[in-house]
């Protein structure tokens, strides 16, 4: 959503919100990485599944 809103923001004038809305898109999408990458490393040290995301 921050990724259209930026493209939104940059081809209305506003390259202010346009980058603000691009780097928010750019931290959303490494932290998307960094979760799977998380949950990848926690099923090969418990593949049975006995844990919660929540601890």
């Amino acid at each position: 959503m921050s990724t259209i809103l930026a493209i939104l923001a940059a081809r209305s004038g506003v390259p202010w919100l346009a980058v603000v809305l691009g780097v928010l898109a750019v931290v959303a999408a490494v932290d998307l990485v960094v979760v799977q990458r998380r949950r990848r490393a926690r099923r090969r040290e418990d593949p049975q599944g006995r844990y919660s995301l929540f601890e």
